[in-house]
């Protein structure tokens, strides 16, 4: 009887090179993985969002001066990066995939079609940030379409392929591996939520003075200055604010700015006071720290409080 020697060869050496010509599918994928970070980047970073505050002419109306205090909507941008790696990283180290690249087909796989690991995954991500920049974008996009493997610069570095996943049968897990990783890392947003809840409570991020800011509600109108001061409000300068002071089930700061009038030409230093308190939002999560009233006082004038 003839025996057959098993062969030394791994499955994949005999087969067809990893697919690479889907670049089309990779745009869609990452339009996909772009909405998912910027929906968790806004619910986990939400409660760590700090307050602007806006001292200035703001809106459509140049000769409105305004006081505004509240969040952004969209997510604080210092917080959208580490949101970034951590869902790429997490997810093509855990599954080879995200689920962008799950609903288009694709894998991340090395240069033989064998399944990245941690060390690959994390390069290929850093460099994401880079490549990602605006200033730089033309360049990731220039390095894909001119490379023969579809690899932009974080795949050349570390060694991966962005690949059809019919393409790369030996990066599949198997299926209990999968639901393993899968139920890890579904623990890992609602973890990471509380853990931003715990965060921003006993560490109040402190308040941001920004100018360029002209989101929410004006809490003080020119017009409500002018009732506290004599003369029509010319412009607002001169302004800062204090360190967060606990007060029972409040946050308290202090905000010191300089008012100029008109008719008489005069300067005023006021005083604005904020509560915050620790609130939910009209959806399923916790806002965190949310403005619940402002009391301004400019001196030599009556205090004038404002709900928010």
């Amino acid at each position: 009887m003839r025996v057959v020697e098993p062969s030394l060869q791994a499955p994949w050496e005999n087969a067809s090179p990893p697919d690479t010509r889907v670049v089309v599918r990779r745009l869609l994928a990452f339009v996909v993985d772009g909405v998912l970070v910027w929906l968790v980047a806004g619910v986990v970073g939400r409660p760590l969002t700090p307050l602007h505050l806006t001292v200035g002419f703001l809106g459509s109306s140049v000769s409105v001066l305004q006081l505004v205090f509240g969040k952004p909507v969209a997510p604080f941008w210092p917080l959208v990066a580490p949101v970034l790696l951590l869902y790429f990283i997490t997810f093509e180290a855990l599954f080879g995939l995200t689920p962008g690249k799950a609903l288009t087909g694709l894998r991340v796989v090395n240069r033989d079609g064998t399944r990245a690991g941690l060390g690959s995954v994390a390069l290929r991500n850093l460099l994401r940030l880079v490549e990602g920049w605006n200033a730089l974008l033309w360049l990731g996009c220039a390095a894909i379409l001119l490379s023969p493997q579809r690899q932009r610069i974080g795949d050349r570095l570390a060694g991966t392929l962005v690949a059809d996943a019919r393409s790369v049968p030996a990066s599949y897990l198997s299926r209990g591996s999968a639901r393993r990783r899968a139920f890890y890392c579904a623990l890992g947003l609602p973890l990471a939520y509380l853990a931003s809840l715990l965060l921003a409570y006993l560490n109040p991020a402190p308040v941001m003075v920004d100018r360029a800011w002209s989101g929410g509600q004006p809490a003080v109108l020119s017009s409500d200055l002018t009732a506290q001061l004599s003369g029509t409000v010319a412009v607002s300068s001169r302004w800062s604010v204090d360190q967060p002071r606990r007060t029972g089930r409040f946050l308290t700061y202090t905000v010191r700015y300089e008012v100029v009038t008109n008719w008489p030409r005069r300067s005023h230093i006021c005083y604005a006071t904020a509560r915050l308190s620790w609130a939910n939002s009209p959806g399923l999560w916790i806002e965190g720290w949310t403005p619940y009233d402002l009391t301004t006082r400019c001196l030599g004038s009556a205090r004038h409080t404002y709900a928010m």
